[in-house]
């Protein structure tokens, strides 16, 4: 008799940790309106907010982002900048001494703490201190007096449209599938969490 309920009891908790290791794992595709929606330009392929910068990278984590690839168009906020500040941030990139009389052959965006902060909160839920900063230092300069970052460049690397051939939900995480056109890199997944106010990035990583 003890071995027959020692039996059961064993196949009854087989059948609890089986059914553990199921929750949450089902995904449910997207609706067709739903798929419409990233495909419009209310949150991707939207200069404005630059959505689509987070796709410019491969992460497993928002900490992983590559920030050099993501603020390569800046947060989208308008920064005031003095003279001063870009020929100072203009010096320490090419290695010269502080001159006004240099030529700068392209635009400088300035991105303040503060800005990228707001961004990254809003898009991921972090603060830039609690990134890897993966990136950051390569071509930005940052000048403690101003608080703030300053990018030298002429082009961009904003990619205009991308097209979600398939989408699908798990809760709060919808997992959207696309070609990677833009960089040629292959067929691609980005995570996203839907919060409160909107979307946040979770990952971005080549399909399987």
């Amino acid at each position: 008799m003890k071995k027959v309920t020692l039996v059961f009891v064993v196949l009854f908790l087989v059948g609890i940790l089986a059914g553990c290791g199921q929750t949450g794992e089902k995904w449910e595709a997207l609706a067709e309106e739903e798929l419409a929606y990233f495909n419009g330009m209310e949150f991707f392929n939207n200069y404005e907010n630059r959505s689509n910068q987070f796709l410019s990278s491969l992460y497993d984590s928002p900490e992983q982002i590559n920030l050099y690839e993501l603020l390569y168009c800046d947060t989208g906020d308008v920064e005031e900048k003095t003279e001063k500040e870009i020929f100072t941030a203009y010096a320490i990139l090419v290695g010269t001494e502080y001159t006004e009389d240099v030529d700068i052959p392209c635009a400088c965006d300035k991105m303040t703490t503060e800005s990228i902060d707001q961004f990254l909160q809003k898009y991921t839920g972090l603060t830039l201190a609690e990134t890897e900063k993966i990136g950051l230092n390569k071509d930005y300069i940052y000048l403690e007096e101003y608080d703030a970052y300053y990018h030298f460049h002429g082009d961009t690397n904003f990619w205009t449209q991308v097209m979600f051939e398939r989408g699908e939900r798990q809760d709060e995480l919808i997992r959207l599938y696309y070609e990677d056109t833009f960089r040629n890199e292959g067929n691609k997944v980005v995570t996203l969490r839907q919060v409160e106010d909107g979307y946040q990035f979770v990952s971005n990583r080549m399909a399987e």
